[in-house]
């Protein structure tokens, strides 16, 4: 009789478990970074020394979520030379875009990754970063993009520039604002203001 019982016991204790099943499996799960660049902008400062980059991303992290500190960005050039920045936040930024001519950014500061505290998982992230680099040169092999979190673990997101397809990139014209550059500031909509940083 007495073993019957903790049998009967055993097995109700094994069907309460039930539910929690997932949840202990999601633990184990080890977490993955998926990511696509949807847009890249890239100038060269008049100097000819400097390269400015702006990305515009699509992350998604599975199984876990990601407690953000830090994003850097590491640019392989063909001839093995690499730089890297991590990314920042600039109240001005003026690119000369083709077509357009010089323009200055116009993004509201949530739209930057670098900003954000935590990448939820299983839900698509989308926003910009922006980096700067001491190089001008335009033959780019491969960029990195380390996710850095609070807890020290790193996520890589690598694109070989084979794999880029220029033509599949987006060019949103809402976020660029035509502006005139003077000695003495920005010129935009008539009115005049201060090119300090």
């Amino acid at each position: 009789m007495n073993e019957k019982w903790t049998f009967i016991l055993a097995l109700i204790g094994a069907f309460a478990l039930i539910p929690a099943i997932p949840t202990i499996i999601q633990l184990f799960k080890k977490q993955k970074l998926f990511g696509k660049i949807i847009s890249r902008y890239y100038n060269i400062d008049e100097k000819q020394n400097r390269s400015f980059f702006l990305f515009k991303l699509s992350l998604l992290f599975k199984n876990k979520p990601f407690n953000i500190k830090e994003v850097e960005c590491l640019i392989e050039y063909k001839d093995g030379q690499k730089f890297s920045d991590k990314a920042r936040n600039m109240r001005l930024v003026i690119f000369n875009i083709r077509d357009r001519g010089t323009c200055k950014l116009q993004i509201d500061g949530k739209m930057f990754l670098n900003n954000f505290a935590v990448f939820l998982s299983e839900t698509n992230i989308t926003g910009f970063l922006y980096f700067e680099f001491e190089c001008a040169k335009t033959d780019i092999k491969k960029t990195t993009f380390i996710f850095k979190s609070f807890d020290n673990k790193e996520k890589r997101l690598i694109f070989h520039e084979k794999e880029i397809n220029g033509k599949q990139l987006l060019f949103e014209d809402s976020i660029w604002r035509p502006v005139i550059v003077t000695q003495t500031g920005i010129l935009e909509s008539c009115q005049l203001t201060n090119r300090s940083k």
